[in-house]
């Protein structure tokens, strides 16, 4: 898996929590798209029901069971303001490749 793939796979579930009614905003899905911070349009349930969505479409596009860990993302601190598309994709091709920690 690459970053392209892996922000597809994010904007796909970005997509499907938008025609869940779950994310009410029209802003542009990109790299620097915020999950999770002041600035985000995700509340709680809405994030929590994008990782499942993530992990869902990342079974699909890799055929292997793999679960996202807030811990163990790089780059991921509680304490700055935002965690971006970016930042999860990141991780995602780091767990897709085995190589997250």
């Amino acid at each position: 898996m690459n970053i392209d793939a892996a922000l597809g796979v994010i904007g796909d579930a970005v997509t499907a929590l938008r025609q869940g009614d779950l994310l009410q905003t029209s802003a542009v899905f990109s790299e620097d798209f915020i999950l999770l911070g002041e600035a985000s349009d995700l509340d709680s349930i809405a994030f929590i029901t994008l990782i499942t969505e993530v992990e869902d479409r990342l079974f699909l596009a890799t055929g292997k069971k793999l679960f996202i860990a807030l811990t163990n993302i790089k780059n991921f601190d509680p304490d700055k303001p935002e965690f971006t598309a970016g930042t999860l994709a990141a991780h995602l091709v780091d767990l897709a490749n085995g190589s997250a920690g």
